[in-house]
């Protein structure tokens, strides 16, 4: 366990505590978005896979909502923005 960030070492892979969460929005993501990417070279769809699921995972919602005190309309918007910002 690593007790900075809460998170359990398994195997050489690290999952939170709460299951596969990054696995599972990963695949989502790829579902979601793949087909938009797939004229771009691997190396910048990986890239840009990696970016979408790092602006849509649900810590992003919670910084910009709570920590930063966005209501939940402007939330919304900002996360759209950085999700076209990731799109060609």
């Amino acid at each position: 366990m690593n007790s900075r960030s809460g998170e359990r070492q398994t195997g050489t892979r690290l999952s939170s505590s709460g299951g596969d969460h990054h696995g599972r929005h990963r695949d989502w993501v790829t579902r979601a978005y793949g087909p938009a990417l797939t004229t771009l070279p691997p190396a910048t769809r990986r890239r840009k896979l990696a970016q979408l699921t790092a602006v849509t995972d649900l810590a992003t919602w919670r910084l910009l909502r709570r920590e930063l005190g966005l209501g939940p309309d402007q939330t919304t918007a900002a996360i759209r923005e950085l999700v076209d910002a990731c799109l060609p």
